[in-house]
């Protein structure tokens, strides 16, 4: 079902405006994958991407920033390509 915060029509946290934001705007704690340079959440233990779905202690890349952002001007496929 759907989470009782959201039921209501609520923002989950990582997206209330008050909630705190990296250099890049995105939720502080979020955290860049290795493999394929998608940008996860921090609540996220795997990456969100169907064709990588790592574990984050193996692909963690840090903090969001203007060196390690994914291009999504390129398939999934191709960024995972790039990023080897």
């Amino acid at each position: 079902g759907v989470p009782a915060q959201l039921a209501g029509g609520a923002q989950p946290n990582w997206q209330h405006p008050d909630t705190p934001k990296t250099a890049t705007g995105h939720p502080a704690g979020s955290w860049v994958c290795l493999n394929c340079r998608n940008i996860n959440f921090p609540t996220r233990m795997t990456c969100n991407t169907k064709i990588c779905g790592r574990p984050r202690h193996e692909v963690d890349g840090g903090e969001p920033n203007a060196a390690n952002m994914v291009d999504h001007t390129l398939h999934p496929q191709q960024r995972v390509a790039a990023a080897a």
